[in-house]
């Protein structure tokens, strides 16, 4: 339940037991006279019929008149009978009662109710004579006022145990949770982000969604941590690798540089082999630095992409189309077996689709065995998604190495005897790519080394 729910709830219990209250009191508030007494009207009603039953039970009046007096003194009034003005009975001796038992008795010939100066006073006239009571301690006046001051301690006492009630109840249910979401904030000031918070499932209000939603954005702050702590050790093993992958050909160019500075190439003839080599080091050497660099800004999401709506079997012709001779050249031999007269429309950006099978057949060709090695790009529609298979009939990579072979830095010759043409990013940045189109990338061995890529006919935003 909603806390605002809740406080409505006790507001409209508590307003109500107050209005009761104080509906009762104001009752016999009303019901005072000026001088401040008053009785019941039930007790009203039981002193008339007291006196209208001498008349009426049936009984002889004397015996009917000592009944009624014996009922009078029961209830703590004082009773006057007068024969000939004079009195005849009573059970008081108390002056202040006779006189005003004297001053009323007459007052009317039927039965009168009369307040003066604290004493209730009622009278009848009967065949025989008259009978007066008289009640002079204030009996019903301070039994009134005992009502009263009950009813005033009743509305203090309901509202001091509402509001007690209230702040257990929310105490109970409130106060657990603010704390535990205060130490749950203290853990995540202090970089403690695994700290998992117990959230009371059965406390649905809005607390519990605060509590949730704070959860939520722990688990963020959590996930992102780990992320950046996974970057910051990637981007620490990439700069070591880039720093080891370019000590070696500056090495080589260095030393050819020497060579040529001091003679020694011309000496034996080869000043022109040198100079070559130079050239053609510097040259790998700014590839590399272009495949890195183009690596770090997919890295750091500086790529800007442009999704078109392309054929995908159109796009696979192409790319064998155009790389088709300059890879038999260096001896790779690219063959595409794509569906016959249906087109698959997918939604991806055709320069870095282009990229991703580049780099998958210059990987191929780096680690081929024979003279001529074989690629085969294979394009299956699978309803929603496209399935792209590019298989190689090289030596395929160990299997421990099937998991780490499209992680960024990550090559299968861990002696980097080759840098320059092996960077160690070229699947990291088919992964890339494929991520950013929202599909999935596998790799197996099948006679070779199989790379299955998967993407959705529509990516999702």
């Amino acid at each position: 339940m909603k806390i605002g729910l809740k406080l409505v709830i006790c507001n409209i219990l508590f307003s109500v037991i107050i209005a009761v209250v104080s509906l009762t009191g104001l009752i016999y508030v009303l019901k005072f006279d000026d001088k401040g007494l008053t009785m019941s009207y039930a007790e009203l009603f039981e002193i008339r019929q007291i006196f209208t039953e001498i008349r009426t039970s049936g009984e002889p009046e004397a015996e009917a008149l000592k009944i009624a007096k014996n009922k009078l003194q029961d209830k703590g009034y004082s009773y006057f009978y007068y024969l000939n003005e004079q009195t005849v009975d009573t059970n008081s001796t108390d002056k202040v009662e006779r006189s005003l038992a004297d001053k009323y008795y007459r007052a009317t010939n039927e039965q009168s109710v009369i307040f003066d100066n604290g004493a209730f006073v009622t009278s009848m006239a009967l065949p025989s004579g008259w009978l007066v009571a008289v009640n002079s301690d204030n009996y019903y006046g301070e039994k009134q006022k005992t009502y009263l001051y009950i009813y005033i301690a009743s509305i203090l006492v309901a509202s001091v145990s509402m509001a007690f009630a209230i702040t257990t109840a929310e105490r109970l249910i409130i106060v657990p949770r603010l704390k535990a979401l205060n130490q749950a904030m203290h853990e995540v000031f202090n970089g403690n982000y695994e700290k998992v918070m117990e959230i009371d499932a059965k406390g649905a209000d809005e607390l519990a969604e605060i509590c949730a939603e704070f959860d939520t954005l722990r688990k963020k702050l959590c996930d992102s941590e780990k992320e950046n702590a996974a970057v910051e050790r990637e981007r620490g093993m990439m700069i070591s690798g880039i720093s080891h992958d370019l000590r070696t050909p500056l090495s080589v160019i260095q030393g050819y540089a020497k060579g040529i500075k001091d003679g020694v190439a011309k000496k034996i003839g080869k000043e022109n082999e040198y100079i070559e080599k130079v050239y053609s080091t510097a040259l790998s050497m700014s590839e590399l630095i272009d495949k890195l660099s183009a690596f770090a800004k997919m890295q750091s999401r500086a790529v800007m992409y442009s999704f078109s709506e392309h054929d995908i079997c159109e796009i696979v012709n192409d790319f064998i189309r155009r790389n088709y001779v300059q890879y038999a050249a260096r001896g790779i031999v690219i063959n595409g077996i794509v569906p016959q007269n249906k087109s698959l429309i997918v939604n991806i950006d055709k320069v870095q689709f282009d990229r991703i099978f580049q780099n998958i057949c210059d990987n191929s060709l780096k680690y081929k065995v024979a003279d001529t090695a074989n690629m085969q790009i294979k394009v299956v529609d699978k309803d929603e998604n496209v399935e792209i298979y590019l298989s190689d009939d090289g030596p395929g990579v160990k299997d421990f190495m099937i998991d780490y072979i499209f992680e960024n830095y990550y090559r299968g010759d861990p002696s980097r005897s080759n840098p320059v043409s092996g960077s160690g990013i070229g699947l990291s940045v088919v992964k890339n790519v494929v991520q950013a189109h929202k599909g999935e990338v596998v790799a197996y061995n099948d006679n070779g080394l199989t790379i299955k890529i998967t993407i959705p006919r529509r990516r999702k935003e």
